[in-house]
Formats: C-alpha cells, structure tokens, sequence
C-alpha cells in the first residue's frame, strides 16, 4: 500500500502541469479510481492507475486457479462484472507476490457494488478465511453468510457436488 501511494504521489508530480481533470484522483473516501485492463483470472486483475499498470488480487476470496473446474468460469463472470470498466480499489496492502490487495468496486444503477462479494454469491469464489483478518468483523460475517447462501443454494460452483477449494486444489497440484 505504501509503495503504490509512493508511486501515486510520483506520478501526480510529473503530472502537476497537466489539466488536474484529467488527473484521477484518490476519492474523499478513500477509494482510488482505476480502469480494468485485463481481467487475469478469476480473482486477478490488471488495472491502470494514473497511466501505469498494477496488478490487483481481490482480497478476501479465491477462485479455482485457471486449470481447475471452475476456472474458466470464474474468470468469466469476473469480466462479465468489471472487463474494461471503471473500477473503485479499497487497498488493504500488498500480497508475497507484490499485487495490490484490494476490495473492488463497480457501479450499477443503484450505487457501489463490492465486487468480491459478488463473486462469491455468484458461486465463482470462496471466502479465502485465511486472508481476511483485515476486513472488520461485519464484512467477514458478510462474507461467510453470502458463501453459505451461496452453498445452500448451489450456485456456481456449489453445483458440484464436492468442490474442491483451490488453495487444496494447489496444494495437490504442488502449484
């Protein structure tokens, strides 16, 4: 987090004799505004950010890896959602493998929608428990309770019958 507000403030300085309107700023509630570039997999994005490229992992959730059941889907509903759209990062740091982790934002016509969340109630995602001690404790009870509706109802990837979560999924693989 530190090095991309680092990388912010660089690149607000080169830009300092640009138009300011044309220079995206970091929103008063602290959501900064960047543009999908490419949809990676299914909980992997390339976004731009002030002209540069950053790599973002929604944080919170995983996704079957690209070669496992699912992946493909996955990776399809999460362009469905954001492909080359505006989108609103709520960073919470950088993971081991140095992307931004990030809750991600769209807009509908009736506001904000958390995109981790709905990927997760669209079936495509797992609550990653793990890694979710950042987010309050509402947002984590958010988060278990729309993967349990998720399960109950056999949405997505609940269809199978035993899915296999990724990070096992990994672990089998020696991915």
């Amino acid at each position: 987090m530190k090095v991309l507000s680092y990388i912010v403030r660089l690149v607000r300085g080169f830009l300092s004799d640009c138009d300011p309107r044309r220079v995206p700023a970091k929103r008063e509630d602290g959501l900064l505004l960047a543009k999908v570039k490419r949809v990676l997999d299914g909980d992997g994005v390339l976004v731009t950010v002030f002209g540069m490229d950053i790599s973002v992992r929604l944080s919170a959730i995983d996704c079957p890896e690209h070669d496992q059941e699912w992946g493909g889907i996955a990776k399809a509903g999460l362009i469905k959602l954001i492909g080359g759209r505006d989108v609103l990062l709520e960073q919470h740091g950088v993971d081991i493998h140095g992307r931004t982790l990030a809750t991600v934002y769209t807009m509908n016509g009736n506001g904000l929608v958390n995109v981790n969340e709905r990927m997760v109630a669209k079936g495509h995602a797992w609550v990653y428990r793990e890694f979710y001690g950042h987010l309050s404790w509402p947002r984590r009870d958010q988060l278990n309770s729309i993967e349990r509706w998720a399960q109950r109802n056999r949405v997505g990837l609940w269809r199978n019958s035993d899915p296999v979560a990724p990070w096992e999924w990994r672990r089998i693989q020696n991915y």
